[in-house]
């Protein structure tokens, strides 16, 4: 009897034991379904923010171009007066096309409303610099004009396109707010080119007189107030007027075949100065001394004047050119104090000349090589030449 009751009790202790492993046993996988199903949804949740911020990105990039001001590059009486409003309307314009073109190009839960993308612009007087994460300041003027945009999207959760869990529980709102921020300035601090082997620099192998840049501009043939210059090259010895340019060489040998292909092709690394990696610096404090020439042959300027219209015909018809302050006769250099950019319009051979009609314009490029304003290089604000980039 006694071991009847022993067993029992045994029995009772074993089936409570196998219990309690069951209820163990359940509750972990209960938390278990509970930890898998929050980690699927915040990892959604950080797909969700990730994706947003590549479109801020993108958004910002593509806007920012537009805050290049044409007033500037017309030649109006006085000054030019810098006019920023048009331009931030313009961005925002952009930053609307591309949040939609992003929209067509993902699915429904990825959209952004109009309301949920908020576009500013403002100056970043230093991009090199660290700065706080929303350091804009207003534009002042011309030589202080709108560089950067700052781009924010919010789905707010009150609003009308939250972001919704992924896996709705019964102690978590249905919806939650996600956002996005992202900056992207125009540096114009510039000192040279970096070209790459992917990507050459688009440089002319002309460079332009900076007297000739700053007092010889007249014409207006497009009449958008404009004013163009006509770049003069003797072809011959007994040319009737003198050049206000020199075909000039970015390596140790003036080579006019190469210089001919550059004018279609641009700069690679491989014809730069032995062991430098950018065509620069060239400031009028750190000038760059290329060697150069103010005559070419008959055949050259006429092979000149037929890349240079190949090249405006094209869509892609503005190149930099370097401006020298000065040419040396014994040395035969140039001396490179600056780049500037310009639309190639025409090109042709008479008089015994090359003659090269080009118009100011603005370049964004990804081999302009740029530098803090603060270093001893000294760059001044180059009005025509951008590199884009996010600084945020």
């Amino acid at each position: 009897m006694k071991n009847q009751r022993h067993n029992t009790r045994s029995h009772r202790q074993a089936y409570d034991r196998r219990g309690a492993v069951t209820l163990v046993l359940l509750a972990v996988i209960v938390i278990g379904i509970a930890l898998a199903a929050w980690s699927i949804n915040w990892a959604y949740l950080v797909l969700m923010q990730q994706n947003m911020q590549k479109r801020t990105d993108l958004i910002a990039l593509a806007a920012a171009p537009a805050l290049l001001d044409e007033d500037l590059l017309r030649d109006a009486q006085g000054e030019p007066q810098s006019r920023p409003a048009d331009d931030v309307v313009a961005a925002r314009r952009l930053a609307q096309h591309y949040r939609h073109r992003a929209n067509s190009a993902g699915g429904a839960a990825l959209e952004l409303h109009a309301s949920d993308v908020k576009l500013t612009a403002g100056r970043v007087p230093d991009p090199k610099a660290p700065r706080p994460r929303f350091g804009l300041r207003p534009a002042t003027g011309a030589t202080h004009a709108f560089n950067t945009v700052r781009v924010e999207a919010q789905r707010s959760r009150s609003g009308d396109n939250p972001v919704l869990h992924l896996l709705a529980g019964f102690m978590r709102p249905h919806a939650t707010t996600v956002g996005s921020n992202s900056l992207a300035t125009l540096d114009n601090h510039v000192v040279g080119f970096r070209p790459t082997h992917r990507l050459s620099a688009p440089v002319a192998p002309l460079a332009i007189s900076s007297r000739a840049w700053k007092h010889d501009r007249s014409q207006d043939s497009d009449s958008n107030s404009v004013k163009e210059l006509v770049v003069r090259l003797a072809a011959q010895q007994s040319s009737p007027l003198p050049s206000n340019s020199a075909i000039v060489a970015t390596g140790s040998q003036l080579n006019l075949a190469a210089a001919i292909k550059q004018v279609s092709h641009g700069v690679v690394p491989s014809e730069l100065l032995p062991r430098t990696q950018i065509l620069g610096p060239a400031t009028p404090t750190a000038p760059l001394n290329l060697l150069a020439t103010e005559k070419a042959t008959a055949a050259t300027a006429a092979e000149l004047a037929g890349r240079f219209n190949q090249v405006a015909r094209s869509q892609r018809n503005i190149r930099a050119f370097p401006i020298y302050s000065e040419l040396d006769e014994k040395s035969h250099e140039a001396r490179i104090i600056g780049f500037v950019a310009a639309r190639v319009l025409e090109a042709k051979v008479e008089g015994r000349q090359l003659t090269l009609r080009i118009e100011p314009a603005y370049l964004i490029h990804p081999t302009v090589h740029t530098t803090s304003p603060q270093s001893p290089l000294r760059p001044e604000q180059n009005l025509y030449l951008h590199k884009l980039a996010l600084t945020s």
